[in-house]
Formats: structure tokens, sequence, C-alpha cells
């Protein structure tokens, strides 16, 4: 997973590069200016998955995420797809915007914070606003910002 910052355009080189370096899996969702659809990624076959309101299993891990971005769609229809991919009990949730986190300085959309504590998956991994603590708690899960940063995700078995 990957988010960049303040750039725009066609990002299908940065899904190849991972390719190129041998990750077994591509995983994500599109930010504010990507450009990138599923077509785009086709050659890299089943282990990449631009989660386009859909859920992904890599190995014992269902990775879900949401497609809408804001400014690109209503809320009522970001929070409708992050219920339904909620519905398939994400252990990995990945979120363009994500929720306010529990300290100071972790900005977030408190729409998706309330969805997610009802039901929040082990992890959120999300973006589009900038936390200097990566990290918060979010109920018996955890959220993830990677806004500007890289994150590889790796299994200890």
């Amino acid at each position: 997973m990957w988010a960049g910052q303040g750039a725009s355009g066609a990002v299908d080189d940065v899904w190849l590069a991972f390719a190129a370096a041998g990750c077994p899996w591509i995983i994500g969702v599109a930010g504010n200016h990507d450009v990138v659809s599923p077509d785009d990624l086709r050659d890299l076959g089943p282990t990449a998955a631009l989660l386009d309101g859909i859920w992904a299993d890599r190995g014992a891990v269902r990775f879900a995420g949401d497609p809408p971005r804001p400014g690109c769609s209503s809320e009522n229809l970001q929070l409708a797809t992050i219920d339904a991919v909620l519905a398939s009990n994400p252990d990995v949730l990945v979120l363009h915007e994500g929720p306010p986190g529990n300290r100071a300085g972790q900005p977030g959309n408190p729409a998706i914070g309330a969805r997610l504590r009802a039901h929040p998956p082990a992890l959120t991994v999300c973006g589009h606003v900038h936390w200097d603590t990566p990290m918060a708690r979010l109920g018996d899960g955890y959220v993830l910002n990677v806004d500007d940063r890289a994150v590889i995700l790796r299994s200890s078995r």
C-alpha cells in the first residue's frame, strides 16, 4: 500500500513498480487525483487488487476498500460503500479518507469514524490528511494513516 502527496494523474506505474519489486500482492484504493482503473492493472494478474468498493482475500486475510473520494461522490454514497464492504467482515479496511484518530492532530471524517466504531476491523488503513503520529486506536482495532508513507505488510509465517 502506498499513499503519495500532491500528485495527479495516472498512477499505474506505481503499481507496476511494486510488481517489478516482487511484491506478491498489491492492494490499494485511488486517491483524490489518481487516475487508475482495474483495466489499467489487468496485466498484473490476480495478485493486484484496486479495492473499488470490493473485497479481496489474500491468504487468510480479507482486504476491503472504498472507491469514492472526497469531492468525487456524495458522502451518502461513500458511507453506503463503506457499509457494504464492512458487511464482508474485512480484516483490513483500506479507505482513501478515514476516521479521526484518538489523539490531537489526527483529523478525519467523523461520519466515517462513527461507522467504523460500530464495527471496527482489526486494521483500517487510510490517508487523505496527514497525521504526524500515524497510528490510533479505534474500538478493538487500529487506524494506520499512510498519507505520504509506504506500508508493507508481511506475514510472519
